[in-house]
């Protein structure tokens, strides 16, 4: 279901990698290096278990192969070295990159399918979550927060298996990192315990369900999406039985039918790639113009400056990239919009 929409957002994001500056040139007079931090890799991964299990920590496994994949050095280069990201990971994690034999091992043990991968583990190797793809250092720091939420989030629902609220926010921090299937038996478990929508929980639930079927749900089959867009609207038709007032929910819903309809009138008139193309920006432009909030709206701008930038709109592309960074800019697509235009104005400065 997410193919289209995933590939557009990916050229984008591979319009920022190639905006990366160039290493700078070594003076003619080479000083003594000055010492830095770094992350304290280890590189047996039963040296890693058990370092793991004394201090109760868990296993951060990073599979990357800097000189053959661009992310991997971008991840390197930008993000590892941080201090931040230091920091971050000395003070709570067990840092373990694998190499040499062990690499190809537990590339088998884990399914690692693309690099970089960095994969969160128990002391006993226990995968808990994963991510795939290069992250900015606080992209970087948030998905790995994100996974130990969602253990946390886990053991708090098994302890109260009847609480609405527990179950929802377990829902959620399973969407987030992925784990598709405990999301959708989480939020379908909300609506049952919610069932008059006492307590709000069904109509979150009922939102995010509709998001699992549009956006996280992997099917590569014409039958599987139309499946997938039913399904949705089914959520959604649901959720305005409850007339929720909430106006996030109300823009996630907007910004989901957007999708499940352009999914449907591009299967009925068999758009070709150009119209699809077209029709997603106007209905993206129209969604994105009609609201301020919600959960996707970071997600809708990013996506619509980048079909503005492929129609040659760049100042229309600007537009929708100077909204997102300054409304918001604690999220991932903001701060990657921030580093675009700040790319942008100095190669209006240099004249290129």
């Amino acid at each position: 279901m997410r193919t289209e929409v995933v590939v557009i957002v990916v050229l984008f994001a591979a319009a920022l990698f190639a905006q990366q500056k160039q290493p700078p040139k070594q003076a003619a007079e080479k000083q003594p290096a000055p010492q830095k931090s770094e992350i304290k890799w280890l590189k047996d991964f039963d040296a890693a278990k058990k370092q793991a299990a004394q201090q109760k920590r868990l296993i951060l496994i990073l599979f990357t192969n800097p000189p053959v994949c661009p992310p991997c050095r971008l991840l390197e280069k930008e993000t590892l070295p941080k201090e931040k990201v230091i920091k971050f990971v000395a003070e709570k994690f067990v840092p373990f990159k694998p190499e040499g034999e062990q690499y190809r091992t537990l590339c088998g043990k884990f399914k690692i399918r693309a690099i970089p991968t960095l994969v969160v583990a128990t002391a006993e190797g226990k995968e808990i979550g994963r991510f795939v793809g290069y992250r900015s250092p606080d992209g970087f720091i948030n998905a790995i927060t994100d996974i130990v939420s969602y253990k946390e989030a886990k053991e708090a629902a098994e302890k109260a298996p009847n609480d609405a609220t527990a179950q929802r926010k377990f829902g959620e921090l399973s969407l987030k990192t992925e784990h598709i299937d405990e999301a959708g038996k989480a939020f379908k478990k909300v609506v049952e315990l919610d069932k008059e929508n006492k307590k709000g929980e069904k109509a979150r639930a009922l939102v995010s369900l509709a998001a699992l079927e549009l956006l996280h749900r992997k099917t590569s089959s014409r039958d599987e999406i139309q499946k997938c867009i039913n399904a949705a609207f089914d959520y959604i038709k649901q959720w305005r039985q409850l007339n929720d007032s909430d106006q996030s929910r109300k823009s996630d819903v907007a910004y989901l039918e957007v999708l499940a309809n352009l999914f449907n009138d591009a299967f009925k008139n068999n758009y070709s790639q150009r119209q699809f193309v077209l029709e997603y920006k106007k209905r993206l432009k129209k969604y994105c113009d009609g609201y301020k909030v919600g959960t996707y709206m970071p997600r809708a701008l990013f996506t619509l400056a980048r079909l503005f930038q492929m129609s040659g709109e760049s100042e229309n592309s600007k537009s929708a990239l100077k909204r997102l960074a300054t409304d918001f800019p604690k999220t991932e697509e903001g701060r990657r919009a921030a580093e675009i235009l700040k790319e942008l104005n100095k190669r209006k400065k240099e004249g290129k």
